[in-house]
């Protein structure tokens, strides 16, 4: 996939037309940090990366936990389950009180049946693709860390002495290796941006003077065992995986399927084919759009009523694999993407 193309409303807007257009025009020219979205670090308040932590620090028990933690918003009977875990250590009776659809709690705890106390037993109950999904959160959160670091220390216009840039894209060697990955959950971190094994450049002042290489072209390493780190953010990476406990050399896990070799991802995504009108409606409840199965159906586009009460923007783009729209979006329209904050709108 060279990634995928977003159909977007966004409601009740009322900021004028004419304000519209320039920040659709900037988010257009200028492109957005290319953070990751909140989803990426879960949706509850257990942050899925701290359980990364846990697990690069080789505390299983307490990954366990984390995972088990009573979590605020959830209902009654999964929050008492958990405490329950939590107070009790009894696994069977939690399994009992847990509802169905807690898939990786349960998993976890039928692992524990076989050894309360074998909390490493425990986590590798869960899925392959799962385990590494909690390190890949902890990568994420860094990468997000330090491209703030460099928009704030350098800027977000051009490239910087000490910058990297992909040279020469790695390709996989041999079928077999592509299935291993596939096994172990890491086609997603692919997906992110490019392997640790892709070849790397360090802009020096010829480069910057040669005008070459634009904002674009910059990329940060997610930490890894196998990426190189840019010598003038260095320091900064050090900084924000020592305040989690955390050293490089760490990252290669004892466990080969936990190890993170690490890749590389753009600071800067510019959409492409961006396209945007204006929808005038009354009736929160209807469509705005056309789903991929109303064209396929041959159903009408929505009409705007030139009198509507109310006004959406309807924006279309293409982002690159890996990239979020929920960050193009907190870019244009200034606000919170996170879920937390969109239900107390509805409140």
């Amino acid at each position: 996939m060279k990634g995928n193309h977003f159909n977007l409303v966004v409601r009740n807007v009322d900021t004028s037309k004419e304000a519209v257009d320039d920040a659709v025009s900037q988010l257009k020219a200028h492109g957005f940090v290319n953070y990751f979205g909140l989803q990426r670090f879960g949706t509850t308040s257990i942050p899925t990366h701290h359980i990364g932590i846990a697990i690069i620090k080789d505390d299983w028990e307490k990954a366990c936990k984390l995972i088990m933690k009573p979590r605020e918003g959830e209902t009654k009977e999964t929050f008492e389950a958990r405490k329950y875990y939590l107070d009790s250590g009894d696994v069977e009776g939690t399994l009992r009180r847990l509802p169905k659809y807690l898939s990786a709690e349960r998993m976890l705890l039928k692992g524990l049946i076989r050894d309360s106390k074998n909390f490493k037993g425990g986590f590798y109950a869960l899925p392959r693709n799962m385990r590494i999904l909690y390190l890949h959160s902890y990568q994420s959160f860094v990468w997000n860390s330090i491209a703030t670091a460099r928009i704030n220390l350098y800027g977000h216009t051009a490239p910087v002495v000490g910058d990297l840039v992909i040279e020469q894209v790695a390709k996989v060697q041999a079928i077999e290796e592509e299935e291993e990955k596939a096994d172990a959950g890491e086609e997603e971190e692919q997906n992110d941006g490019f392997s640790a094994s892709s070849k790397v450049k360090v802009l020096t002042e010829e480069d910057i003077k040669s005008g070459k290489y634009s904002i674009t072209d910059i990329v940060l390493p997610l930490p890894g065992f196998d990426v190189v780190y840019p010598k003038n953010l260095e320091e900064k990476y050090k900084e924000v995986m020592s305040a989690d406990g955390i050293e490089s050399s760490a990252l290669k896990l004892k466990n080969k399927d936990l190890a993170l070799p690490g890749s590389y991802r753009r600071v800067i995504e510019k959409p492409r084919d961006v396209l945007w009108d204006f929808f005038k409606y009354d009736d929160v409840t209807i469509p705005l759009t056309r789903t991929d199965m109303d064209i396929l159906q041959n159903k009408p586009e929505p009409k705007s009523i030139p009198e509507g009460k109310m006004t959406a923007l309807r924006i279309e783009f293409t982002l690159s694999t890996g990239c979020y729209a929920t960050m193009a979006l907190r870019e244009l329209m200034k606000i919170s993407t996170s879920q937390f904050f969109h239900k107390s709108l509805n409140a």
